[in-house]
Formats: C-alpha cells, sequence, structure tokens
C-alpha cells in the first residue's frame, strides 16, 4: 500500500504535533545534523503558534504523521533588514524561508526537495520575485539542497543575539523575475 502524503498550511489543532515534531527535530541536532536550533530559544512556541495564526507554517504530511515542514513569511524580520539583496522586491513581492526541516525518521526520502518544490511554485502564484533564506554557516546539508534547487549564495551575514551570542549566516537567494527557469528545476 503506498503513502498518502499532501502539504498544506497548518491549522492551529496542528500545533501539539507541530511542537513535537520541531522538538524531535532539536533532539537529532547532535546526530550531525546541526540547525543550532533550541526550542527554548528558536524555534520557540510562541514563534511556532504566530506562524500558523498567519498561515505561514506548511506541513508535510505522509499518512497521517508530520514529515517536514517550512515556513514561508512574507517580510523579513528585523534582523536582516540591513543584508544586501540582489533582487530589488518589497516584503510584499519576497518569501522568506524559515524552519525548514524533516522529521528524522523521514530523511533520506528526499521530501526537502518536495518541499522546495512546493515553495517555488506558492512563490510563482503569489507573484513573489524572490525567494530568501538564511543558513547557519555550516550546516552543510541545507546549504547542497538550497545551492542544488538554485539558491545562489549572497554573502555570509553575522547578527548578535540577545541570548545566543554571535551567530553567522550564509544569506542566500533564488531570483524568480525569470519564471520559466525554475518551473521543473528540480529533480
Amino acid at each position: 500500500m503506498t503513502a498518502k502524503h499532501h502539504i498544506a498550511c497548518a491549522e492551529i489543532t496542528d500545533f501539539p504535533s507541530i511542537n513535537m515534531f520541531y522538538k524531535d527535530v532539536c533532539a537529532a541536532q547532535n546526530e550531525g545534523y546541526c540547525t543550532c536550533w533550541n526550542m527554548e530559544i528558536y524555534p520557540h512556541e510562541e514563534d511556532l503558534k504566530k506562524h500558523i495564526e498567519q498561515q505561514e507554517l506548511y506541513l508535510y504530511r505522509q499518512d497521517a504523521e508530520i514529515a517536514a515542514a517550512m515556513v514561508l513569511v512574507e517580510h523579513e524580520t528585523e534582523e536582516y533588514r540591513n543584508a544586501i539583496w540582489k533582487v530589488q522586491a518589497t516584503d510584499h513581492e519576497v518569501y522568506f524561508l524559515q524552519l525548514l526541516a524533516v522529521h528524522p525518521k523521514f530523511r533520506g526520502q528526499h521530501l526537502s526537495d518536495q518541499m522546495m518544490q512546493f515553495m517555488i511554485e506558492t512563490a510563482y502564484q503569489n507573484n513573489k520575485k524572490a525567494l530568501r533564506l538564511a543558513v547557519v554557516k555550516g550546516n552543510l546539508p541545507a546549504e547542497r539542497l538550497y545551492q542544488k534547487v538554485g539558491f545562489q549564495y549572497i554573502t555570509e551575514y553575522t547578527i548578535q543575539y540577545e541570548l545566543t551570542g554571535k551567530v553567522t549566516f550564509f544569506l542566500y537567494e533564488m531570483d524568480l523575475t525569470n519564471r520559466k527557469e525554475y518551473l521543473y528545476g528540480i529533480t
């Protein structure tokens, strides 16, 4: 029997499962997959609830389980306001990818590729000019994924956080103004 799967916007009733999903992802960081996430700081429960309420959090379900998740924010957070991007666009012309993760038990199934395809198609449908993201420096699996699907490295960017100190990110951007280039580019 084939597993049923689909990607859809999360609902507030999904919160307990989403919270457990990110706890599992954070716990697996010690197994060679490091996002430098800490549930006490990021992704915090209140942030997850806000993303659900604002219809920014998307879930990939395999049967009834959350196998992957991501957030598509239609604005940059304050920390990235000073970043210099290649595509000139207003907040409403961009999606900023956050919290992309695949549950440890579903890794190796190319679910992140499917999430990326969904993100790109959603951006096109909503007439976005660019997709942007920040990846913690040293998170090589994430960097390889983003480069594979067409994100271009922009710059190294360091942010001073009150709770964690300095964190260095690599900023990536996907120019969507040439739509045909990315429509079927993910393998």
